[in-house]
């Protein structure tokens, strides 16, 4: 094969395992659509991370995760159960398997062979074991030990995900697992292996004119003192040669950056879940599979879902309608002309839920295809009501739309007290004031931040003990003065809750992302939004209103946030449209 080119992209350590998932995604998109020729090989380490593949779990032990406090993550490739972590070097190749034989087995084989020949350079004897894919060692007590692990997808023949091979890492995190279906003793390390004391950082260091480290110097033990890094370097650069050699390619580029092949800021899907409890995650989804209930957090195909569902908070999707057949539930959703009637049954079956799984604070929001007339407010509070009625002490969140301008709905759904926090989503309709948002939206966008603000201060008016909530999402062209406004006209109709997050494109016909939010720039607003008196703050790029709602359990006993003496007033300049308290425009209240 000629002409062929290996990019590398070296990211060094600490890479958290989602955004580089996204990152491979994002380079095959770009093979698929451009047909580009060259491939892709990106090298790091990850943060500690489990993640679990489509195989099914031979023995799992999801709770003994929790020893480890590390997150497992859920993904769509090949293999069980393993884990990623410090002193792994982790190899994602994107390459078209097109030219390299449109052969799976044979890509694997050859990968295990790049492995295979990089370990034998640096005088480690390894080898493929019949029926198990790998590289396994023969270590000093006889068994078969594995070095290094294989979980590869592949989407219209170009492949990711990839190996994990372990050079010195910290063992221990095996043994929460059963890596790859094996015992975790079964695991070793090229470090364990060579012996640790040859690359200890105490250890003398090598010469800095010392290019490589040879198989013969490797054997005969007449170099190898040199500290950690030493030994990754070394590994890399074997697996580098190793490349060329099995994939015979003709250029190999290192050195290569993100930036260089992929200049477009990364569109995140949010299909991987971060699971830090995977007991109580696997123990929520049971729960509400047998009751038959719709989240919002599937729907949405919320970020946080795996977070959330281990610490056991569910965000609870009203109002779906399902078509009977028989005695079964056809889960599908019908078309609006053909919406049946309201499940009475969804009430309880919520209540239910919320019963079986202890919860004491929930999240009820409606699907979008619901119009909030008067037979769904009463839903809503028959829900709420039956919640109660099963379980006294849970606290009970309400998401809803602006009722377009129909307060008596509004009025109706907090008649009764067992509603605790009213929660109303601003979405990105914070950004009216930027350019973009203008030309997406116009003057329709200020009309529905003015109903929206109007809501939020009539819910005050008709239940005083109720808390109010609302969500921002941002990153598309607004200035933070422009937020800070909105965040200023909050306060003025005394909103208690807030939370900020980046704005995600998830499919082409949204609003395109014009950036990414910095983290200080969060750290910031969230520092501006607690001045001016918001009672919780959550500012950072994934949060959602629903986001860690469990942790606002008596939040209207116990004031989170004290703000000092110095703390800014709220600003005195307000979108233009913003009307005083006495000017707010809804219709007449009806008796309700």
């Amino acid at each position: 094969m000629t002409n062929t080119i290996l990019k590398v992209i070296d990211q060094g350590q600490g890479q958290e395992f989602l955004p580089t998932l996204e990152l491979q995604k994002a380079l095959v998109e770009q093979k698929i659509k451009s047909a580009e020729t060259d491939d892709y090989l990106l090298l790091l380490e990850h943060a500690p991370a489990y993640t679990r593949g489509k195989e099914p779990v031979t023995s799992p032990e999801p709770d003994r995760l929790t020893i480890q406090n590390t997150p497992l993550y859920e993904i769509n490739r090949g293999g069980q159960i393993t884990f990623h972590g410090p002193g792994q070097l982790v190899l994602y190749p994107i390459f078209d398997l097109n030219r390299h034989g449109k052969d799976i087995h044979l890509f694997i084989r050859k990968l295990e062979l790049v492995v295979i020949n990089a370990l034998n350079a640096l005088g480690l004897i390894t080898f493929r074991q019949k029926g198990a894919t790998g590289v396994w060692v023969d270590a000093d007590d006889g068994a078969y030990k594995k070095i290094a692990s294989l979980g590869i997808s592949v989407k219209h023949w170009i492949s990711y995900n990839g190996i994990g091979l372990n050079v010195s890492t910290d063992l221990n995190y095996f043994r929460a697992i059963n890596p790859c279906g094996m015992p975790a003793t079964a695991m070793t390390s090229l470090e364990k292996e060579l012996g640790k004391a040859r690359y200890s950082s105490q250890s003398v260091l090598l010469s800095r004119n010392t290019d490589l480290v040879t198989a013969t110097q490797v054997s005969s033990g007449e170099i190898l003192h040199q500290p950690e890094k030493s030994l990754m370097q070394e590994v890399k650069k074997q697996i580098l040669r190793a490349f060329e050699e099995v994939f015979n390619f003709s250029t190999i580029l290192t050195n290569v950056q993100v930036a260089d092949v992929l200049p477009r800021p990364l569109r995140i899907s949010l299909t991987n879940q971060r699971i830090s409890n995977a007991r109580e995650f696997l123990t929520t989804k049971s729960i509400l599979d047998e009751l038959k209930i719709i989240t919002a957090c599937e729907e949405n195909q919320c970020p946080n879902l795996g977070e959330c569902w281990s610490n056991r908070n569910v965000s609870f999707r009203l109002l779906e309608y399902y078509q009977q057949s028989g005695s079964q539930v056809n889960l599908s959703k019908t078309k609006a002309e053909t919406l049946l009637e309201l499940d009475e049954t969804e009430p309880l079956r919520i209540a239910q839920a919320v019963e079986k799984l202890a919860l004491r604070y929930v999240v009820l929001n409606a699907s979008p295809q619901a119009k909030m007339l008067d037979k769904e407010v009463v839903q809503f509070r028959n829900t709420a009501k039956q919640i109660k009625l099963l379980n006294p002490e849970c606290e009970i969140e309400v998401e809803v739309d602006n009722f377009k301008a129909q307060p008596e709905l509004l009025s109706g759904l907090l008649r009764e007290n067992n509603i605790n926090i009213l929660t109303h989503n601003l979405s990105i309709i914070g950004a009216i004031h930027s350019n973009h948002s203008r030309q997406a939206a116009g003057e329709v966008a200020t009309e529905r931040f003015e109903r929206s603000l109007n809501l939020l201060y009539w819910a005050k008016r008709f239940n005083k003990n109720i808390k109010t909530k609302t969500g921002i999402l941002i990153g598309l062209g607004e200035t933070l003065e422009e937020i800070i406004q909105i965040l200023s006209a909050l306060r003025c109709v005394h909103c208690d809750i807030l939370t900020l997050g980046q704005y995600l494109q998830l499919n082409s016909s949204q609003l395109q992302l014009q950036r990414f939010v910095t983290a200080e720039e969060f750290d910031y607003l969230k520092k501006v939004a607690l001045s001016f008196g918001f009672k919780k703050v959550i500012a950072e790029p994934l949060a959602r209103t629903s986001y860690q709602a469990w942790q606002n359990i008596s939040l209207q006993k116990q004031i989170e946030i004290v703000v000092g003496k110095a703390a800014a007033k709220p600003l005195s300049v307000h979108p233009q449209r913003i009307k005083k308290d006495e000017e707010l425009n809804f219709l007449k209240i009806k008796d309700s």
